[in-house]
């Protein structure tokens, strides 16, 4: 014979919701993890010590609310003996194990777009092999949004170049400083005129010769005392009327003399140390030379 009536329905149920406690001898109330229907006390099972309570008024227990008005309150009538096992089992409650993940099982294609954030990535721990490839010879640095961003290489003896905060650094080309006045052996040195330099017209060195030249008044060379420049030493070109003769050269030896020695000239410029020859007769030694003697009067 055919069933006449609403087909049953085909349901499958996990395993009902199970909560452990232990009783103490004086309390009376246990809240179970998640809430029976309300008036549900049949489809609650209670056990202490592995029997079965009773629900209801004046018996067993009876299931009430719990602080949150939720029907998860298990009262005894009689506090449970210190020790006592208590469980619950909530039929309408299927209990579900969630089982995590193994290790290294996670793949790329179960993440979301966009699901690791920043607050997921511990500091310091993006190295440079997590960074995209770039073009041989870019810098990163940061944009306007804070982003990395790659400025592609520049040209050959080009500089990177900072332009302050709120701007982005770029690629410089190295301003040469202009060298004026600038002829062959002129000495250089620093000009009021901002990034230039000058070569000094009455001042030159050509590897061998220093000449210090000069405007209209004869050139000297000035050294210094120790305190303050307070005193020097000067060695003077002889005025222009004095050069009778044309110019001469002045040539130093190569040692520094004995004591008493004086400097004296071949008559071409060519100095030596010579000693000064005394004669306590009057007259000059005989067969010598006068050059560079002294005649000393006796009396």
């Amino acid at each position: 014979m055919s069933y006449v009536g609403k087909a049953p329905i085909n349901r499958v149920l996990g395993l009902s919701q199970k909560n452990l406690f232990t009783g103490d001898g004086s309390t009376t109330s246990f809240d179970m993890t998640s809430a029976a229907p309300e008036g549900g006390d049949t489809a609650v099972d209670v056990f202490v010590d592995n029997v079965r309570q009773e629900p209801g008024v004046g018996k067993g227990y009876v299931l009430a609310q719990d602080g949150s008005s939720e029907w998860k309150r298990i009262t005894f009538s009689a506090a449970p003996a210190s020790g006592a096992v208590i469980w619950t089992n909530n039929r309408l409650r299927t209990q579900i194990t969630n089982t995590l993940p193994g290790a290294g099982t996670i793949t790329s294609t179960l993440l979301a777009a966009d699901s690791v954030t920043t607050a997921k990535i511990a500091d310091n721990n993006v190295t440079l092999a997590k960074i995209a490839d770039g073009t041989q010879g870019g810098t990163l640095y940061f944009g306007a949004s804070g982003a990395p961003t790659e400025l592609a290489a520049g040209t050959t003896g080009q500089f990177l170049k900072t332009l302050g905060t709120s701007a982005n650094p770029a690629w410089a080309t190295v301003a040469l400083t202009t060298i004026n006045t600038n002829a062959d052996n002129r000495v250089i040195t620093g000009s009021g005129t901002a990034d230039t330099l000058n070569g000094e017209t009455n001042l030159t060195y050509d590897q061998t010769t220093l000449a210090v030249k000069n405007s209209g008044t004869a050139s000297d060379i000035k050294v210094y005392c120790e305190t303050g420049n307070a005193h020097y030493t000067s060695i003077k070109s002889a005025a222009h009327s004095a050069y009778t003769g044309g110019s001469w050269t002045l040539t130093l030896p190569g040692t520094d003399g004995t004591a008493s020695q004086f400097l004296q000239t071949n008559g071409s410029g060519v100095t030596t140390w010579a000693t000064v020859t005394t004669n306590t007769s009057g007259a000059w030694t005989s067969g010598t030379s006068t050059t560079g003697k002294a005649l000393v009067m006796g009396f």
